[in-house]
């Protein structure tokens, strides 16, 4: 059955995940032909376009999920990292803004236009947009934790620390996550409760020398 569009994306997926993107990429535009008006073979061809470095076809596909779903495919996120990456700082922004034309109330948008805020300085709109985001959706951990980088950044400590705390009650023990907690709690130059996150990382995971280093950065 060809119009099985997430067979088409999961076969992709292994052929990426086998590091043959080259494959990974026929099979997605093999799927689109067969299924031309389902926008996430778009948004997966346009994301595995972007780590092949082909940035043009990726924009290509990216606008096109966008066309064909405007208020619910992710593609705005991945289309406003391109942007970003090449330096067009407005691009990026005005991406995000039309997504939230379409929808304002999904608040991965919000988090995403939050970091964004965040690498250009404008703290206060950063964590206007945080916390807007964590309105929509109080249990998503990553957002709490561009929240509490933004309260460092602001000098305002004690909203840091609670973010983080936060950050690691809907952590749901994604050890992506923990593991970027922890490295935040160094950043803030607290060493008493990094090593915890650390360890949480290395018992999902053994291997992780992301988590070891950060043992050893505060055994230091």
């Amino acid at each position: 059955d060809s119009s099985l569009e997430y067979a088409w994306q999961g076969l992709a997926e292994v052929y990426w995940n086998r590091g043959d993107l080259d494959r990974a990429i026929d099979v997605i535009e093999m799927g689109i032909k067969s299924n031309p008006e389902q926008e996430a073979l778009y948004e997966k061809a346009g994301y595995l376009y972007w780590e092949r470095g082909d940035l043009d076809p990726a924009i290509e596909k990216l606008n096109k999920a966008i066309e064909i779903a405007p208020e619910t495919t992710y593609a705005y996120i991945t289309l406003s990292d391109i942007w970003y990456e090449m330096g067009d700082n407005g691009q990026a922004l005005a991406v995000l803004e039309r997504a939230l034309e379409k929808n304002p109330y999904r608040p991965e948008i919000h988090e995403a236009i939050g970091y964004l805020y965040l690498d250009w300085g404008q703290l206060d709109d950063a964590i206007a947009t945080f916390n807007q985001a964590v309105s929509l959706d109080p249990e998503d951990g990553w957002t709490y934790l561009g929240l509490a980088f933004a309260y460092q950044s602001a000098n305002r400590w004690d909203e840091a620390f609670a973010a983080l705390e936060n950050a690691d009650r809907y952590s749901f023990e994604d050890p992506w996550l923990l593991e970027s907690i922890g490295w935040q709690y160094i950043d803030m130059g607290d060493c008493n409760h990094a090593p915890g996150f650390f360890n949480r990382v290395l018992e999902i995971d053994p291997t992780n020398e992301s988590a070891k280093e950060g043992i050893a950065s505060c055994s230091n």
